[in-house]
């Protein structure tokens, strides 16, 4: 006796990669946002910093942390500077102590800016996180 062959569906795709596309595709609006805000500090193109972000392993995430970014640095701008745009290379100090403070740094001195701003960033984080 033979055994038959074991039939396989060729028809059936994994849907992993359909869904995580449209995953990606919903997170492409925030992720052009956060761009359009801070993209011109950030010394990469739009396409690199999409890639990055959307390639993450936990795209969700990444792009909720840069939102939320965006969103500190808008705070900052707002209530300190009053809406007023630094040099380029300041304003990368910013988005540095930023990233470093979402990292877990509360350290003032270990950051790119004076005691002073990063005093204040820490502040705006705050103020943002209990929002």
């Amino acid at each position: 006796m033979h055994a038959e062959p074991e039939r396989t569906n060729r028809k059936r795709k994994n849907p992993e990669p359909t869904q995580k596309k449209s995953a990606n595709s919903e997170l492409l609006r925030p992720v052009k946002a956060v761009y359009r805000l801070l993209g011109r500090y950030l010394d990469m193109t739009f396409a690199e910093f999409q890639v990055g972000v959307l390639q993450d392993v936990h795209p969700e995430t990444e792009v909720a942390i840069w939102c939320r970014i965006a969103t500190v640095w808008y705070d900052y701008h707002e209530r300190v500077l009053e809406s007023e745009r630094l040099s380029k290379v300041e304003e990368q100090k910013l988005l540095v102590a930023l990233i470093a403070i979402f990292a877990g740094e509360k350290n003032v001195r270990r950051l790119p800016v004076s005691a002073e701003v990063g005093t204040l960033l820490l502040f705006c984080y705050d103020s943002v996180a209990r929002a």
